[in-house]
């Protein structure tokens, strides 16, 4: 029978807030899914980068998961459409973000139907494909860091150096947010598998899927996936339930005990953090060819 290694993190960052998380309204009942819109707005600057360039015009059919902007050699990533319609128009609208005050906007007039296109297939051999394969399909498929920072997965892990240490963040410190402990409870699989997939593209040999003390039926959902993956490279930490110990700065320094060097990256010290909502996406796009065109949200 296969193991779980998992640990209780002793290390703590300094400082930090006890807070009351408010999440069990939202964790008490299972993920849902949102009915479809009559219009969709896809902001074309919603990554880290200079905004995707459109590669459709108005008054042309589309379909879900089709490339909607690219970024034509710049870096970024491309955007796909979430379903299928007209490209109704392109406007500029109020930003959803306080960095701006307006924003590209891409309109989409859904027909109704979801119709679905596969820009690419699955990688089914994806534990003997080269490195560089699985980097370019993350890149492909619209991948950005689904914990806030929205930087490039693709371009991230195409930079990081061989044999650094990955961390899957699944702290979520945050009060009333709980889309990744929700993740994590009813889709475990999906991010180990896409745990996976990141170390093969990485060359790394080590994976710290970190959660908060406060979340047992996550942990208990992710200590099972990674026993049933029989995988020594994947270790589960269970860390101080502290606010802000999903930062970071503050999740490395409470793991390893080092610090990120002002102005520098995780990447300075060996190190590659990413969200778990990116793991199970990643795990998405090379398993079944489904681009990046939802995320699980607390309403």
């Amino acid at each position: 029978m296969n193991s779980t290694r998992i640990a209780v993190t002793p290390g703590r960052f300094h400082g930090g807030l006890k807070l009351d998380g408010h999440r069990k309204l939202a964790t008490g009942k299972p993920i849902a899914s949102l009915p479809l819109s009559e219009r969709y707005y896809l902001w074309l600057e919603q990554h880290h980068g200079p905004a995707a360039l459109p590669c459709v015009a108005v008054g042309d059919r589309i379909l879900g998961g089709q490339i909607v902007a690219a970024q034509e050699g710049r870096p970024g990533t491309a955007i796909h459409s979430p379903t299928s319609g007209i490209v109704a128009d392109f406007q500029d609208l109020p930003a959803p973000t306080a960095q701006m005050s307006s924003a590209h906007m891409l309109v989409i007039e859904s027909d109704g139907e979801d119709r679905a296109c596969r820009e690419f297939g699955a990688i089914t051999d994806w534990e003997n494909a080269a490195p560089e394969s699985l980097t370019e399909r993350i890149a492909q498929s619209g991948i950005v860091g689904l914990g806030g920072a929205v930087f490039a997965t693709g371009a991230k892990i195409g930079r990081a150096a061989a044999n650094v240490t990955l961390i899957l963040n699944g702290a979520e410190c945050e009060p009333y947010i709980s889309c990744d402990d929700g993740l994590m409870r009813e889709r475990a699989d999906s991010i180990i598998t896409g745990a996976r997939i990141l170390l093969r593209a990485l060359g790394s040999k080590d994976c710290l899927v970190a959660i908060e003390r406060d979340k047992p039926e996550a942990i208990a959902a992710m200590e099972t996936a990674i026993r049933d993956a029989g995988d020594e490279r994947l270790r589960l930490e269970r860390i101080f339930s502290l606010y802000p110990a999903g930062g970071e700065r503050q999740l490395i320094e409470a793991l390893t005990g080092r610090q990120v060097p002002r102005g520098g990256l995780p990447q300075d010290i060996g190190l590659v953090c990413l969200n778990v909502g990116t793991a199970a996406a990643v795990g998405r796009a090379v398993c079944r060819g489904q681009p990046l065109t939802s995320r699980i949200t607390t309403v």
